[in-house]
């Protein structure tokens, strides 16, 4: 309903009329739009891929200041019937759907490109609701084309939503089409983190490996990731066969080997079997300077790094046949187990249960 008032000047014939239109009005006025959309239509919108769709310089230009800078003739753009926009149709067209409607629908796939042109003609009010939906419908493949994509469209509380997804979900995000042309500087800001999720630390370096063959001209690059590798992690074996990779020269090269030979004196210098104790030379604070576990590795032990979880090793024979400390002489690992064949006369093979040690959070 409207509220109208009247008022008339004193000693005059004008009459002042004030009229008020209540806010349910007012909505339903612009409710009306959708279904009028295509008259009156006084401008057209070229996509990159030749669609054409009719708008209103008026309501494209109240979206936001840019629109309305490029459309009210201060550009050529202002003086055109029709206007090329840098963007598919689909993404044209959610846009539109977002300025006439207040709702739109998309494929995930698009989700970036509409992001860089709602950056561009800064519609805020479209920015927040494009944020909560990429934190609602976040996928290994969609975070890692907006890495790509969007890397410097992105505010901080979708940045943060970002890293934080990709902490969590390494392992499915590395496996992604677009990982080989991540930036350096979120690769390092991701290899660093405590916060890390991976099933051993094997799989960040097989990582950094990936990224390395994913483009040209990455060595230096590469020796730096590195250097975000927490080698001590690696099993042993892993950093024994490190030592000899063919393939990786010049200055990663350098780099594998020197992190490589010193993780393995880590192991080296700990005793193996079932008794873990520190060496006398080094207390806890020094040790873990050395060997840095990430929130999503339990344990370390020596020879095995993170490379297992949980459990018990079996060192020493029990019950009435105990008859002292095993002589390994072969140690295998068989779904996430320890089979230790013992050295002595007669040989025995004994299943260790899940691997258990004393270094831990």
């Amino acid at each position: 309903m409207a509220q109208v008032e009247v008022r008339q000047e004193p000693e005059t014939d004008v009459v002042s009329v004030a009229l008020e239109v209540s806010e349910s009005a007012k909505l339903a006025l612009w409710d009306r739009l959708p279904h009028h959309a295509e008259h009156f239509c006084d401008v057209s919108l070229r996509s990159t891929d030749g669609q054409v769709f009719k708008a209103h310089r008026l309501v494209l230009s109240m979206a936001s200041d840019p629109l309305f800078a490029m459309l009210s003739g201060s550009f050529a753009e202002g003086q055109q019937s029709e206007v090329p926009f840098e963007s598919s149709g689909e993404a044209l067209s959610a846009f539109l759907q977002f300025l006439y409607k207040g709702t739109f629908s998309v494929k995930k796939a698009v989700l970036p490109e509409l992001l860089r042109l709602v950056h561009q003609w800064e519609v805020q009010p479209l920015q927040s609701a494009l944020n909560e939906l990429l934190v609602k419908h976040m996928t290994p493949e969609l975070c890692s084309l907006l890495i790509v994509d969007c890397e410097v469209l992105l505010v901080d509380q979708l940045d943060e939503m970002l890293e934080s997804y990709v902490l969590e979900n390494f392992g499915a995000c590395v496996k992604t089409e677009q990982f080989g042309s991540w930036p350096l500087h979120r690769m390092i800001g991701l290899l660093r983190s405590d916060d890390l999720v991976a099933e051993h630390e094997e799989e960040v370096l097989a990582a950094v490996m990936h990224w390395h063959r994913s483009g040209p001209g990455r060595d230096d690059a590469t020796a730096a990731l590195l250097q975000m590798v927490r080698f001590a992690l690696l099993s042993a074996s892993a950093l024994q066969s490190l030592g000899s990779r063919e393939g990786l020269t010049g200055l990663p090269g350098v780099v594998m080997s020197r992190l490589a030979a010193a993780a393995l004196k880590v192991h080296q210098g700990l005793p193996q079997g079932d008794r873990w104790e520190r060496p006398d030379t080094h207390d806890e604070a020094s040790f873990m300077k050395f060997v840095k576990l990430r929130n999503s590795y339990p344990y370390w032990w020596a020879d095995f790094g993170c490379s297992l979880r949980g459990g018990l090793v079996i060192a020493e024979r029990s019950g009435a046949d105990a008859e002292g400390e095993l002589e390994p002489w072969a140690v295998h690992i068989h779904d996430q187990a320890l089979y230790i064949i013992d050295g002595r006369e007669p040989c025995c093979v004994l299943q260790a249960g899940r691997v258990r040690t004393c270094w831990h959070h």
